[in-house]
């Protein structure tokens, strides 16, 4: 009995460690240019994700919206077919706001919404977008 339990262990251990590994090759490491400072953020490995990561670069004017999030308007919507068209945001996540078509960069927790799709999370500090009382431009690319 203790040889299985050992056996068990170890064989959910090395599962749980491929499982991670695979998410983390899953993800897009993207970076936002904002004059000279850069921030990291990585994008999921979902078809709207995808698409975005296909499209960069982009250069993106982003305006307040609600005291909550950034959001920025690109030139034609992203794909949505088979995405969960619902989301809980946290302060940092990078969603698309599928009925508008507009990416939306949380600085602030919000509600579950209807239409919301989780794009990524950005991987440094959020402060400096909440601190932006004007529309400023980014530039997003690729992280190679």
């Amino acid at each position: 009995m203790k040889k299985l339990t050992i056996f068990l262990t170890v064989l959910l251990s090395i599962t749980f460690l491929t499982i991670q590994e695979s998410s983390a090759q899953d993800e897009k490491t993207i970076k936002f240019i904002i004059g000279e400072q850069e921030f990291l953020a990585v994008l999921y490995d979902t078809p709207a994700a995808n698409a975005l990561y296909e499209r960069l670069p982009l250069t993106l004017t982003f305006e307040d919206f609600n005291g909550i999030e950034k959001i920025a308007y690109m030139d034609t919507k992203l794909p949505t077919e088979g995405e969960k068209m619902e989301f809980d945001p946290n302060v940092g996540d990078l969603c698309l706001y599928a009925p508008w078509g507009n990416l939306s960069l949380f600085y602030k927790d919000f509600r579950n919404s209807q239409g919301l799709v989780s794009l990524g999370r950005l991987k440094t500090e959020i402060d400096f977008f909440a601190r932006q009382q004007n529309d400023f431009t980014v530039r997003i690319e690729r992280v190679e």
